[in-house]
């Protein structure tokens, strides 16, 4: 449901401390180029892969994410960024690295992001976490989808809610920064474009797909919008969007307008009945658009 807010809005991200570190272990033929840190992918590791053996196979891990696979190994990287006051992520060598890989990129994207352009010796340093398999919070069928989670808020609407932002938004209100403009004939098209616009402004790029199930990289998740124009009793004529996303298990959920949240299960967004609340069923049946898209950086306003 739209709702257009006259404040300003600004994009933040809490990003990874960037370090330079002297590791003693360190030599020159440990120093990897920016086209060898572009080169590296997540996508390419084998899903059965552990860290350890990722590790081995791919060195150049070490130098994007700040991990230490033993207690004297954790601890020697502790100490040399003990002046910055942060600390190493302590890493069990069994955990599957594509997986966990993945989750450090949905959380700290924009620090691996920098680590690649700047193609030096730095090392990206996680605050404290302890890596285990239950703080990863999506699969890799589901990229960084995160769990289902209420909101009752009137203050977030549906399309806030997609993003994981706590904010009432219309698509393309960022990228037009004095609010998007709808008609009755703005298409399902022009609402996804509009998201993308937006998406764009944080240097990120989501990309349109075929259905809930086409495949999506680790670091996306998938959401989906459509849009309804009808006659309603005693209202008149409407026009209005609506937005659905994918949680990490595979369910879908969505927050129409100032209502509170709902998780539909596992529902095919394609052939679910899309209601206007109790004013109209089966309102929003545009033809969806499904959206593959990286988390956006909170939205601050």
């Amino acid at each position: 449901m739209k709702k257009i807010l006259g404040l300003c809005i600004v994009f933040c991200m809490v990003f990874c401390s960037v370090i330079n570190v002297d590791a003693k272990e360190k030599t020159k033929e440990n120093v990897f180029t920016t086209d060898e840190l572009a080169e590296f992918d997540i996508n390419d590791l084998d899903e059965n892969l552990n860290l350890a053996d990722a590790i081995n196979e791919y060195p150049i891990i070490k130098e994007i994410y700040y991990i230490g696979l033993t207690d004297e190994e954790a601890e020697e990287m502790s100490i040399d960024i003990s002046q910055k006051d942060e600390k190493t992520v302590r890493v069990a060598s069994n955990i599957k690295a594509k997986e966990f890989l993945s989750y450090l990129n949905a959380m700290r994207p924009k620090a691996v992001e920098a680590k690649m352009i700047k193609g030096n010796n730095d090392r990206v340093a996680e605050t404290e976490v302890e890596a285990v398999t239950s703080s990863i919070s999506a699969s890799a069928s589901y990229g960084v989808a995160w769990p289902y989670i209420t909101n009752t808020s009137t203050t977030t609407n549906c399309y806030g809610y997609a993003l994981g932002w706590n904010a009432f938004k219309n698509p393309g209100d960022i990228y037009y920064h004095d609010g998007a403009t709808y008609t009755t004939s703005s298409t399902v098209t022009d609402v996804a474009n509009n998201m993308i616009r937006d998406a764009n402004r944080a240097q990120l790029t989501p990309r349109t797909i075929s259905s809930a199930t086409a495949s999506i990289n680790s670091n996306e998740y998938r959401i989906v919008t459509r849009v309804g124009y009808h006659y309603i009793s005693g209202i008149g004529w409407v026009w209005d969007y609506h937005w659905m996303r994918q949680n990490s298990t595979g369910g879908w959920c969505h927050k129409p307008g100032q209502t509170p949240s709902a998780d539909l299960g596992n529902i095919n967004p394609s052939t679910y009945s899309w209601n206007l609340g109790t004013y109209y069923s089966n309102f929003y049946d545009s033809t969806p658009v499904y959206i593959a898209t990286p988390k956006l950086p909170v939205c601050i306003y």
